[in-house]
C-alpha cells in the first residue's frame, strides 16, 4: 500500500496499510470496493484527511485484524491465528510470465492464502457423516481471488462432498469451499446446514413459515421446516462459495 503514494502517514496508518497488504489489497479502490464503500470516503481515510468512521474501523475487524494492535501497536496484528500467508517470488521462465503478464510492471510477486482442507464430507444424500475433523491438506489460493469471494479468509474451509442430493450441480467427490462467517440465510444461495451430527448441503428456500432446503437433484424430496423447529435443529455452517472436482 505503500507505493500508492500517500502523502500523510503516522503509525496508525502504516499498521493499518501492512494489514490490508497482508490480505492482498493493493489499491486503494480495492479496499473501497470490498468495504462496499465510496473511493473518496475511503481515500480520505488512509490518506489521513478524515477521521476514520466506525463502519470503517467495523470492515478492518471483520477481516480478523486486531483494532488494539491498530491503534496501539501491541500484542498480535490479528483476533486469530496469523493466516498462512506464502508470497511466492516468480521464476523468470514463459510459463509464469504468461500468467502474471498484466502484473508485470508491479514485479512478479503474487500473494496467497492456505486454506485447510478437513476430512469431515459434508452429507447430501443417505451417507452417514463423518465426524473427523482433521485437517488433511492445505490448499494455496490467490489472495486477492480469495478476497472477491469473502472479507474473512480465515473462516474458509474446503471440504468434500459424498451423495447426489446436489447433482449434477455438486456430484459425489466434489470439494466445496465453505465460508463459515456467510450465517446470513439469503434466499437462492447453498449453504452447508448442520443436523444434530449430520452435515447437508442444499439450496435455501423461504415460506411465509416456513424455511425449506432444496435438493437440485428432483429424485430428492425438499425438507420443510417450521421457523421453531427450524432454530432447534439446524445449526448453519456456512455459504457454499466455491466448487471443483477431479476428472
Amino acid at each position: 500500500m505503500k507505493k500508492l503514494g500517500f502523502k500523510k502517514k503516522d503509525e496508525i496508518l502504516e499498521r493499518i496499510f501492512k494489514s490490508l497488504e497482508v490480505y492482498g489489497f493493493r489499491t486503494m479502490k480495492e479496499v473501497a470496493r470490498k468495504f462496499n464503500m465510496s473511493y473518496h470516503t475511503v481515500r480520505s481515510y488512509l490518506t489521513g484527511e478524515r477521521k476514520m468512521s466506525q463502519e470503517f474501523l467495523q470492515r478492518i475487524a471483520e477481516l480478523g485484524i486486531n483494532l488494539n494492535w491498530i491503534f496501539t501497536g501491541q500484542g498480535s496484528m490479528f483476533t486469530f491465528p496469523e493466516p498462512a500467508k506464502l508470497v511466492f517470488k516468480l521464476p523468470d521462465n514463459d510459463e509464469f510470465t504468461v500468467k502474471v503478464k498484466d502484473r508485470e510492471k508491479e514485479g512478479k510477486e503474487i500473494s496467497f492464502f492456505i486454506v485447510p482442507k478437513v476430512k469431515a464430507r459434508l452429507l447430501t444424500g443417505s451417507e452417514e457423516f463423518e465426524t473427523n475433523a482433521e485437517i488433511i491438506a492445505y490448499y494455496a489460493f490467490r489472495s486477492d481471488w480469495l478476497l472477491s469471494k469473502t472479507v474473512s479468509p480465515q473462516s474458509i474451509v474446503l471440504m468434500d462432498v459424498s451423495g447426489d442430493s446436489m447433482h449434477p450441480l455438486i456430484r459425489h467427490g466434489d470439494t466445496v469451499m465453505v465460508d463459515q462467517s456467510q450465517t446470513k440465510l439469503v434466499q437462492g444461495h447453498i449453504y452447508a446446514f448442520g443436523f444434530g451430527e449430520e452435515i447437508v448441503i442444499k439450496i435455501l428456500d423461504r415460506l411465509p413459515d416456513a424455511i425449506l432446503l432444496k435438493s437440485y437433484n428432483p429424485a430428492y424430496s425438499d425438507i420443510s421446516l417450521g421457523i421453531r423447529e427450524w432454530q432447534d435443529k439446524i445449526k448453519i455452517i456456512g455459504r457454499v462459495i466455491w466448487s471443483c472436482r477431479d476428472y
